[in-house]
């Protein structure tokens, strides 16, 4: 495979001729040392893959033994995702580049994802060499050459697109791939595709989505499944006290659906309405006497 050090005029994209998203992004640098990806990026690389409950692996990622819900394997990815986002700065970092704006870091992080560097990329006239070009932020090569992978040729596409447009293209919510995860798991339990391994985490998957069983489960499993549910949730009871601001042991998440319920004197409460979450920090709004219970229930 031949070494290329630049990309010759017919492999070049105009990219002149496409519509710029957002010409601030690409102008604003941040810092390289506090930047992170956008959520954006973020939901355009777990379009990578799809969400299931049954194969063991959520998002194309992790080896799960039981059936595991979209939130679950969401916070597998996201580790993952974290993991290669520190990798990357750290990369970049290397090469003494101090600032970068948002686009141009959001698609080298997805090339990243992809092809696992930032350094070369792989395409049918040769082997191009990215360094010198990110270096001096020559975004038009970068991207240019990113979009001349013959690997995963869609989503490197897109990082093109991103780096030099600020172009994200259309990405699935986590809503609709949930949605997608469950009719899945129903879907194939009633054509009877699934194996034994599969149809077990499928079983547990979907109660634990929809607090509902799939059709024709024994009432022995359905009870086990219960069982097994209920121990994992954590549920924390706290008395009031004077402060109106509450530490859990997790981070829940209230998004695609929500994770956590509260109790003041076992009524449940509104998320926004009566109380407000950060990371596993709840600060409740509404009126609090001395010694009301207040309970927490995270749920997976």
């Amino acid at each position: 495979m031949t070494t290329l050090s630049k990309i010759n005029d017919k492999f070049k994209t105009s990219w002149d001729e496409f519509i710029v998203k957002d010409q601030d992004a690409l102008d604003t640098q941040f810092d390289i040392a506090n930047i992170s990806a956008s959520e954006k990026l973020k939901l355009v690389a777990l379009n990578m893959g799809r969400y299931s409950g049954y194969d063991g692996f959520g998002y194309d990622i992790g080896n799960a033994s039981r059936g595991i819900t979209e939130q679950e394997a969401f916070n597998i990815w996201n580790q993952d995702f974290q993991k290669r986002q520190r990798t990357l700065i750290k990369q970049l970092s290397s090469f003494n580049i101090k600032t970068i704006s948002q686009p141009a870091f959001d698609g080298l992080l997805l090339y990243y994802i992809i092809n696992g560097n930032v350094l070369t990329v792989l395409a049918f006239e040769g082997h191009y060499e990215l360094r010198d070009y990110v270096v001096n932020k020559d975004w038009d090569t970068v991207a240019s050459m990113i979009k001349r992978s013959n690997f995963n040729r869609q989503f490197c596409s897109t990082a093109s697109s991103i780096i030099k447009l600020s172009d994200y293209g259309k990405s699935k919510t986590r809503t609709w791939m949930r949605q997608n995860g469950i009719f899945e798991m129903r879907d194939k339990n009633e054509i009877n595709v699934l194996s034994v391994s599969e149809l077990e985490r499928a079983r547990f998957a979907y109660y634990a989505e929809t607090q509902k069983f799939l059709p024709n489960m024994p009432e022995g499993i359905k009870r086990d499944i219960i069982r097994r549910y209920d121990q994992t949730t954590v549920v924390e009871n706290f008395t009031y006290s004077n402060t109106n601001v509450f530490t859990i042991a997790d981070s829940p998440s209230m998004e695609p659906v929500e994770k956590l319920r509260v109790e003041v004197n076992g009524e449940a409460i509104q998320h926004y309405f009566d109380f407000t979450l950060l990371n596993n920090v709840i600060t409740i709004t509404k009126s609090l006497k001395t010694g009301d219970i207040v309970r927490f229930t995270t749920k997976i």
